[in-house]
Formats: C-alpha cells, structure tokens, sequence
C-alpha cells in the first residue's frame, strides 16, 4: 500500500512497491522494516537497538555508537540525520527525539553538541528541511525558549505542534517552514471547566485537513488535544473540536471532576480523524482500574446532532479475544487505525500475554454515545512467531499509526534481536454508510490463532 507520507519518501515509496510482506497471518500482512544485525546506512555499522517506530520513521542506535533518525518501509532503510553529520547551526548533533512523519513531512528534536536544541522538520525529498525553530530564538512575545519536549504532526504538513519551555507552539507557514510567533496554549491560558491556567504541558496530539488528507473538512476529528495540568489539576485538554482553532480551550477529562468514570490519571491522547483517544486510570468500589476512552466518533452525524459523547471503549478484567480467556489488565498505549473507524492499542494480559489489538467502532446514537458495542480484535501477541521468532515483547507509540497509514510498532524478540514492522490489514477499509451493518458482522468474527 503507498501512503501519503510513502509517497513523500522515495525510498519509503520504493520499499513498499518491491519489498513483499516477511510475515502474515489470518488478520493480515507484517512488512519487516527494520531488524537488529543489519548494517545501517551512513556509518557502517550494524544496528543495535531501535526507539518506537512511528509511521516507518524511528531512531536507532549501531554497533559504531551513532545514533541517528531513519526512514524505512521495508528495505532499503534511509539516514534522515545521525550523530556523524554536521547539524545547520554548528557542531554535529548529539541525540535525536523521535521522528514523526504526517501528511507531507517530517520532524524531530535534535541536541547538538554546541548544546543546542533544534526543531528540524520539512521535507527532506523536496529540498525544503532545515531548522523551524532552536533553543534561545525569542517569539514575539518575547520569551526564550529554553528546551523542546516533543512535536505533533497534523494531517498535513506544514502543521503541528510543539511543546516547550514557555507554551505550545504552531508549526506554520507554507513553503517556509518556520513556527509560530504566539502560542497556540501558555501558563496564561485557563481551559474551560479548569479552575486555572494551564501549569504543564504533556504529551501533545493534532489532526487538520488539508492537501493530501483526502476527507471532506466537517467529516472528521479537526482538533489538538494535550495531556497536561491546568490549575494544578491532571487532565485531558482540546481544542478545535469541528476545525475552530481559535476556540477556547476546554476540559475533556481531569481527575477533580468525575465524568463517566472518576479519573484517577491519564495516559497520552491521540486525535485521529475519528476520536481523541487516550488511556486512563479510574477508581471504583473494588479499587482503581484502566481503560480506554474516546471523545467520539466524529464523523457519523457530522457531528452528531446532540454532540459528541465521552465513550468508554475498553476496561481491565474485558475477556481479551484469542487468549484463551484471559483478561486485560493494563492498556500500554493506543493509537489510531489505518482505517478510519479503527483504533489500536497494545495491552498486557492477567495470563502473561501481551498483544497488538485492534478496536473497530460500533454504532452511537444522535447524542455521540456508544449504543452497539465495538469489537475487538488480535493482530498479534506473544504466543504467536514473526519471521520465524518467538516475540517477548510488542511496543506502540502514540503516533505510530494514522487513517491510511499502515501502523508501525517494535518488537522484541526472545533470543535478544529487535525489529521494526509495519501491519497491514488484509481485509478493505469499510464504507462509512455500512458500519452498523458491519459492527453487527464484526460481533460473530473470530480471528485463528496459528
């Protein structure tokens, strides 16, 4: 399958026209992208250990000590940036974040070793990469920043988010790259239902429209959302709700003010086209549980005519399908499908198992809320092989997957190796207008275990 952000990288693009699938079962197909052993590009050694993987972009680390960001969808994998290289504003980098790659680019934090640290982003294929922002540039409202925590890409690029020192900043401007001179959220910025101004920023998440994300604006989830603390409270925070980025800041979710459930601490969110997707702990009578939640489905009602709704999609002790009757316990992190109406999520079982899952929607009423169950289903877990390999251990980050994207997750092996994979669904992405009729088949499927 060529993606959007396939298409942007040449040798993403390549990989996945002529590399087949290494593995597959019942559900689908696992393109192995990168594995412990192989010789990485630019320096010649051979990797060692890989960071998570988001969307065929991860960091890794070789044999020689270099660490750098790649790019891979198969084979061959490409260097993007590593510590051999000279970085634009002098000395060579030192350590790279995560790479997130969304709609038409990429981004990552590096350091340097002049102890700078930069915001590199663009589009390396089309010559328009460099710099958006560094540590001691001033916005126009004149504060430093001092550090950069972590970016969010939207559905088209140049847009996202980045978390600093003094507020969360727009990546804005088109052809040139650069950031934006106010905050879209600062320590002055007090969310609706909070009883103050934001005093942290977490883990940040975003979905805009755009050229290249082929959805019709109004049909989808157009938001920011952030995990963080406003007024000394932990919560979940959004904006842009139906594309409105000038709208105020509002409480999803905190741990002062029951709602379905009385939150107790939050995991991080992920706006997809569909839901703002997060994990979450919460009390009850026979003590405290995990779950997860979604604010949504957007787009069946566009938007539902009573609004959007607060679902509870997933609890600890649910039977988890394929394990023989085991239960989950703990939700390790969630992420979007690369069909719209999917999430996917990994999560470790009371019987010792640990998978890969995926939670497709069922149907809500006017008023947002969830009236026919979901359902899910296993892609993979520790009792299954891949190429060949017993697996120990199945690892998701929050932006390793995104509607028409194949998802990206790390994997580590029993014998000690490590590998990066991408998943493809072997079954065709639904029509919209039949999800009722196709939550209701989903109920009376099964996958096999091998």
């Amino acid at each position: 399958m060529i993606t959007k952000t396939s298409m942007l990288l040449s040798v993403v693009a390549a990989s996945l026209i002529a590399v087949a699938p290494t593995s597959a079962n019942e559900f689908g197909a696992f393109t192995q992208i990168a594995i412990t052993g192989e010789t990485a590009p630019g320096s010649g050694g051979t990797f060692q250990s890989f960071g998570l993987p988001n969307l065929g972009m991860f960091v890794a680390q070789d044999s020689n000590g270099v660490s750098g960001v790649y790019a891979g969808g198969g084979a061959p994998v490409e260097v993007i940036a590593d510590t051999t290289m000279a970085a634009p504003t002098g000395g060579n980098y030192s350590g790279f974040s995560s790479p997130i790659a969304g709609g038409l680019g990429i981004a990552f934090i590096a350091t340097t070793t002049t102890n700078t640290q930069l915001v590199m982003g663009g589009d390396p294929i089309g010559g328009n990469f460099g710099v958006i922002a560094k540590t001691g540039d001033s916005p126009a409202l004149g504060e430093t920043f001092g550090s950069f925590q972590q970016i969010a890409l939207g559905g088209v690029f140049p847009w996202g988010e980045i978390t600093s020192n003094i507020g969360l900043y727009a990546i804005d401007g088109n052809p040139d790259v650069e950031i934006s001179d106010t905050p879209t959220a600062n320590f002055a910025t007090v969310p609706v239902g909070a009883a103050g101004a934001f005093t942290s920023f977490g883990t940040v998440s975003t979905v805009s429209p755009g050229p290249g994300n082929h959805i019709t604006p109004g049909y989808q989830m157009e938001a920011i959302a952030i995990h963080g603390t406003a007024g000394g409270v932990e919560g979940i925070y959004y904006t842009g709700s139906g594309g409105d980025f000038t709208a105020p800041w509002t409480t999803l979710a905190d741990t002062a003010t029951p709602s379905i459930q009385h939150f107790t601490g939050f995991g991080d969110p992920v706006v997809t086209e569909n839901n703002i997707t997060f994990t979450a702990s919460y009390s009850t009578a026979t003590g405290t549980k995990q779950g997860i939640f979604a604010y949504g489905p957007y787009f069946y009602y566009n938007p539902p005519i009573g609004g959007i709704a607060l679902n509870q999609i997933e609890a600890a002790g649910d039977v988890a399908p394929d394990s023989g009757g085991g239960h989950f316990v703990d939700f390790l992190a969630v992420t979007g499908g690369e069909s719209m109406n999917d999430d996917i999520f990994t999560a470790t079982l009371d019987n010792g198992e640990e998978g890969l899952y995926v939670y497709t929607w069922g149907w809500v009423d006017a008023n947002g809320v969830l009236t026919v169950p979901g359902t899910t289903q296993c892609i993979l877990d520790t009792t299954d092989t891949l190429d060949g390999k017993s697996i120990a251990d199945i690892e998701l980050s929050p932006q390793g997957g995104a509607w028409e994207e194949d998802p990206t997750f790390k994997v580590d092996f029993t014998d000690g190796s490590q590998g990066i994979y991408s998943f493809e669904a072997g079954v065709p992405e639904p029509n919209l207008l039949l999800v009722p009729f196709i939550a209701a088949m989903h109920i009376t499927m099964r996958r096999r275990k091998r």
